[in-house]
């Protein structure tokens, strides 16, 4: 039989069975619990009791407000719903003849609610829902970490990769939020706590409600309290390193009536070294015409001081009112020495000593407001604007010396740069039990004027002042429908964006870009039972350049390297594919497939035998990708483990030939931990693959970490020591080839070092406040 034809009739029966598996004889019961004062219950019990007898006919335990429950038809039943702190309630149902029932909204009565309740038992780590992978925070080991790096890099679906960032797997950076709040600075995200977090939703395909730059989303749900109180928490980290660095953190947080209030004070400060060995090579015909050998020891410090405030005013259960203000000023200081030798066509081996100091300020005002209206239990509507300033400032001063020739070189770099960005955004939801419906409309502005001068041996050379201007606006339509065990969402959203960037001496107008584009999504997600879910989707999504890869001032290195922005650089179009099963709660397994059009990477060129670095696009990059993620949380033991296979296939273009960007690379990670007693005991390793990290080629590298924590007095105050990277072995080796550049890089940092960790709840201190916002994904884009 012809292939094709048996695969479409193969997908047709599986369609078939799919959408008519539903039992005759059973029905389905639906709703969604809620407090009496209007809060979502997350943990419940639902047991089905036989009308006739009390006999239990089926029962099951929930994580989330929404249940479904199946019985059979003959059996007409009493639910009886359970939670703790609240009152039972018991709903007498009639079933027979019904396929479905839908109660809606159930409230459960707090008039009985504890003010503290402990609740130790094991519950399933990781689930697959509607396409999302749901990590089960506060029921697992993992809430017990030092901080929200070591949370994240022990949550499955994610991964911090070569360059310490968060990665979601084939999908690259992730935008994150905090209870529907966007996250614009990972400042925000030191800010928590792992103790804080209830829960972790990862969308490696996110729909059509959020940026269509958004190519996985993970959102982190943090844990309420419901009756009035005061909070505060208190906590400090040292390392001990090379250097000495300290976070402290002060939380205090209230909520009387209708008003909830929370202010986050942060002070910090860290030291740390680099090190880099690197040879760059020009190479001009078939030999080289310049060589550049170093080492580079950079001795970095910086201070920062962040505070956070929200407010929340709830007059009634339909109308929630809220605004932030967020500050933060921070400092950095880079002294660094290099000791090059060069040979070119016009010298030959000779020494250069460079001593640079530069001088890194950043400060941020962050504002907005937002308002909740949810008429009742199937709809809601929210309006967010937000206000931002941005200033980036940095002063570079660079001194070389060339003993040989009797030379003395200096260069003097001030930078300065100013944002604003105006945000909004409307968004309309209707859900019941097993339709629902989401539209939307949001707006970004951002005006950013900058000028640097250039002095040589204090004269001023140069000067370039530049303004860019970018617009963006955009709309989507959602829907999405539940048919017993099938869940299908479909949306699309056009973005409208407008950008200019400007020389403003000569009004010189280097780029004018208006672009529109349609972005798709499709997420078919089937429950073939508890131990069994998978899910099948496909999205469309952009990645516009940040603003320093379009900005054309330069910013030096030393004389003999740079880098500039590409103004004329596109933004890159993906097409991701994938499909996920879930098994047994405790085993994840995603295939991917990403096509991508104008893939961006920062490169060197020649420029008269200077390195030249900035950003180009590349026609087209694919990748392949299978994450494997497992988790096991036990009484005494638990284990996580994550497997991460990428194969990219691109080529690009070196020395009159092409280079193929095919191998395979895998990053693996394992944690585990064992329960002594009251203590627990860690041991962490890490492993990464030789292969391509877009454009460049990384060497392998693994790293082991070991630690141990305890709470004490009643789980108030909180204890940790750790020994990360123990055999320093956590390093990079980077090599570069592109058009006639040859680069190679070997470095590491201060990653090994001992951190002492205390935190005391007073109060048992809660993170409760939600707040959105429109503009975070324009911020990602600023320095």
């Amino acid at each position: 039989m012809n292939k094709h034809i048996l695969f479409k009739k193969t997908i047709s029966v599986i369609i078939f069975l799919i959408l008519f598996s539903e039992g005759f004889s059973q029905t389905v019961i639906t709703g969604s619990i809620y407090s009496d004062n209007n809060d979502t219950i997350k943990i419940f019990d639902i047991i089905a009791l036989s009308a006739k007898d009390s006999t239990i006919l089926t029962s099951n335990s929930f994580l989330k407000e929404n249940f479904k429950l199946t019985v059979n038809q003959k059996d007409s039943c009493l639910l009886k719903i359970s939670s703790f702190g609240y009152d039972d309630k018991y709903i007498k149902i009639n079933t027979e003849g019904k396929n479905e029932i839908k109660l809606g909204k159930i409230i459960l009565s707090s008039t009985n609610q504890l003010d503290e309740v402990v609740i130790k038992t094991k519950r399933p780590v990781i689930k697959r829902e509607n396409g999302k992978l749901i990590i089960d925070v506060k029921n697992s080991s993992i809430k017990n970490s030092a901080n929200m790096q070591d949370l994240f890099r022990k949550t499955p679906g994610i991964v911090i990769d070569k360059t310490k960032n968060i990665i979601v797997p084939g999908k690259g950076s992730p935008i994150i939020y905090i209870n529907d709040k966007k996250v614009f600075s990972k400042s925000e995200l030191d800010a928590l706590r792992p103790g804080d977090i209830s829960s972790i939703e990862i969308i490696r395909n996110p729909g059509a409600e959020y940026d269509a730059s958004a190519s996985a989303v993970i959102k982190i749900i943090t844990k309420k309290i419901t009756s009035d109180k005061l909070n505060a928490s208190v906590g400090n980290s040292s390392y001990y390193g090379e250097h000495f660095s300290n976070i402290t953190e002060i939380k205090i947080q209230s909520k009387y009536h209708k008003i909830t209030n929370s202010l986050s004070l942060t002070q910090q400060f860290w030291n740390y070294t680099d090190f880099e060995q690197y040879e760059e090579y020009i190479f001009q015909n078939s030999g080289s015409a310049f060589e550049n050998k170093g080492k580079t020891f950079s001795d970095k410090s910086a201070d920062a001081s962040k505070l956070f405030f929200t407010t929340g005013y709830k007059p009634n259960a339909k109308h929630k009112f809220a605004a932030q203000i967020f500050l933060m000023n921070y400092t950095g200081k880079d002294s660094v020495k290099t000791n090059q030798t060069i040979n070119s066509d016009t010298k030959t081996n000779y020494l250069r000593n460079i001593k640079k100091y530069k001088e890194t300020k950043r400060n941020s005002l962050g504002s907005g407001i937002s308002w909740y209206y949810e008429p009742d239990t199937l709809r809601k509507i929210f309006l967010i604007l937000d206000y931002t300033t941005f200033n980036y400032d940095f002063n570079s001063f660079i001194n070389e010396n060339i003993p040989v020739f009797e030379e003395n070189a200096f260069i003097k770099l001030d930078n300065s740069s100013n944002y604003s960005v105006y945000s909004g955004k409307a968004d309309y939801h209707f859900s019941n039990n097993n339709f629902g419906y989401a539209a939307g409309i949001n707006f970004s502005s951002v005006d950013n004027n900058g000028k640097t001068n250039y002095f040589s041996d204090n004269l001023l050379y140069d000067k370039v002042s530049v303004s860019i201007n970018d617009k963006i606006y955009g709309s989507y339509m959602q829907l999405n429908k539940t048919i017993s065990n099938l869940y299908v969402r479909g949306g699309l959203r056009f973005e409208y964006s407008e950008s200019k960037n400007t020389v403003i001496e000569d009004n010189k107008i280097l780029s004018d870009t208006l672009y529109h584009n349609f972005f798709p999504d499709l997420t078919i997600n089937y429950d073939f039972n508890e131990n069994f879910v998978s899910t099948l989707s496909y999205s469309r999504k952009i990645s516009r350049p940040a603003f320093k890869e379009i900005n054309p001032k330069k910013e030096y290195y030393d004389s003999l390297s740079y880098f500039v922005g590409n103004p004329h650089l596109k933004p890159s179009f993906r097409d991701n594919f994938e499909l996920s099963v879930n098994l047994f709660e405790m085993l994840d397994i995603s295939l991917n497939y990403s096509l991508i059009k104008d893939k961006r990477f920062i490169v060197a060129l020649d420029d008269n035998n200077i390195m030249k670095y900035t950003y180009i696009n590349l026609d087209e990059y694919k990748e392949f990708g299978i994450n494997i993620d497992f988790a096991y949380d036990g009484d005494r033991y638990s284990n996580y483990a994550s497997i991460n296979l990428t194969k990219p296939s691109a080529n690009l273009p070196y020395l009159q030939t092409n280079i193929d960007i095919s191998k395979p690379m895998a990053l693996v990670y394992v944690s585990n931990e064992f329960l002594i007693g009251e203590t627990t005991f860690y041991v962490d390793f890490s492993y990464d693959s030789p292969g391509n990290y877009g454009i460049s080629y990384y060497k392998d590298n693994y790293y082991v970490s070991a630690g141990i924590y305890r709470n004490f007095l009643k789980d108030k105050l909180f204890v940790s020591l750790s020994l990360s990277d123990i055999f320093k072995t956590d390093n990079t080796t980077m090599i570069d080839k592109y058009s006639n550049i040859y680069v190679y890089a070997f470095g590491y940092e201060d990653s090994r070092r001992i951190e002492f960790s205390l935190t005391y709840n007073f109060n048992n201190f809660k993170k409760l406040h939600k707040y959105k916002k429109s503009n975070s994904e324009i911020l990602k884009r600023l320095p």
